[in-house]
């Protein structure tokens, strides 16, 4: 492990570039779809809570489709800091920034500076990220729970139940549909099944009763899953979220997994069988699920759409989104089997529930934004790294292959985010 100084003196380098790339941003009077969301729902709801402050009506209060904990937790803060515009981006920047520095700590444990920072690129010029970071919206808040959470089952030493407990549940008092990670305790289960784990059942069991009771509080106020007025807007079965998710999965993969696809001695072999089920599911599901824009449906919000729209489709079943999806199911695949031929059951079970649970509650979500997929699934690949390092020093192939992907984020972010705050 480095020594506390130039750990510190690395993460504020990391912080500085982050400051960089969000604080004009912060700072700017432009407006964006993010901007949007900020001063008709987040703002309103801060200022809001903040009028009546320490009570909270769930009903009320909740202008956004999302659960209003983070707007309680700043309206909180706001008593000390003002509700000022800027100064709540501030704030909300800094809770983004730890998501980077969590994950940074979690890469620099096995690995030196340069090969900790590079898996963050993606993730830090992700435009996503990035707005998210920018202006005063849920998303990092959300993601940064999701990654704790999900950092804390990759821990050589088991958390204390209490502290998953709170963690999930102040995550589905977030974002509601954090609820999948209540299912993550289980990872010990799957890991070893032939261990006696009555333990470990109810451990998991534990663990799930706070979120499932914040959960079930929110329903009961809100009479369903979302806000009334988010009913009709939010809620409709939809399997175009999972088929975008594993289009999402498709883009990333490679970077990631380079040396366990490119060193033939380190690489694994996915078992034929269960690979054509899981590319065979995967022609199902696009089959299924028109795949051309449409905003009346919820198909828009990310350039996986603006594309697909200038390639070919049949039937409103984009082509782009069936290449995409093969491979974003066929890396799904080959990374599990290289982590369970590894004997890297626990990361291999991890992966797997998360992918299943996760990817469950689009089937819900009218609203198909590549803003839901993209940072969340940069975190788990981040989280992973490590493990799928494990045995393999990293070539210059893969520090190539960072920096391009790096690269690609940083020039979508430019030619987007930037260019339109430039006007």
């Amino acid at each position: 492990m480095p020594s506390r100084l130039k750990l510190g003196l690395e993460v504020v380098l990391l912080g500085l570039v982050f400051a960089v790339l969000c604080w004009p941003l912060i700072f700017s009077d432009r407006e964006s779809n993010y901007s949007q969301d900020e001063s008709s729902y987040h703002l309103p709801a801060v200022r809001q809570i903040a009028a009546h402050w320490p009570a909270l009506d769930v009903r009320s209060d909740s202008l956004s489709a999302t659960a209003p904990g983070y707007h309680y937790t700043l309206a909180t803060v706001s008593l000390v800091t003002g509700t000022g515009t800027r100064t709540l981006r501030l704030i909300n920047w800094s809770v983004s920034a730890l998501v980077l520095v969590v994950l940074y700590l979690h890469l620099r444990k096995s690995l030196p500076p340069t090969d900790a920072y590079l898996p963050l690129l993606p993730l830090l010029f992700s435009n996503f990220f990035i707005k998210s970071a920018s202006w005063l919206v849920t998303d990092n808040a959300a993601l940064l729970l999701v990654t704790l959470a999900l950092l804390s089952q990759l821990r050589p030493t088991t958390p204390p139940a209490w502290l998953g407990s709170l963690t999930n549940a102040t995550a589905v008092f977030v974002r509601q549909t954090s609820i999948w990670l209540v299912v993550l305790p289980a990872t010990e289960f799957i890991a070893s099944p032939n261990a006696n784990h009555s333990r470990t059942v109810l451990r998991t069991l534990a663990i799930a009763i706070a979120p499932v009771g914040v959960l079930l509080f929110l329903i009961s106020q809100w009479h369903g899953f979302v806000p009334p007025v988010w009913r009709d807007t939010a809620i409709h079965f939809s399997t175009a979220g999972p088929l975008y998710l594993l289009a999402v999965f498709g883009l990333f993969t490679l970077p990631y997994f380079t040396p366990g696809l490119w060193k033939p001695e380190l690489s694994t072999k996915p078992k034929a069988t269960s690979l054509a089920i899981a590319i065979l599911g995967t022609i199902i599901l696009w089959l299924a699920t028109p795949s051309t824009s449409n905003y009346a449906q919820g198909r828009w919000g990310g350039y996986l759409w603006n594309l697909a729209d200038h390639l070919p489709a049949v039937q409103q079943r984009s082509l782009l989104f069936l290449v995409l999806a093969i491979i974003g199911a066929w890396a799904i695949h080959k990374i599990w089997s290289s982590l369970h031929t590894k004997n890297l059951h626990r990361e291999s079970s991890l992966f797997f529930l998360t992918i299943i649970a996760w990817g469950s509650t689009f089937l819900v979500n009218r609203q198909v934004f590549q803003r839901y997929f993209e940072p969340t699934i940069l975190v788990l690949l981040i989280a992973l790294t490590p493990s799928l390092l494990s045995g393999i020093r990293p070539t210059r192939r893969y520090r190539l292959g960072m920096w391009i992907c790096g690269g690609a984020q940083l020039a979508i972010t430019i030619g987007t985010v930037y260019r339109a705050i430039a006007g």
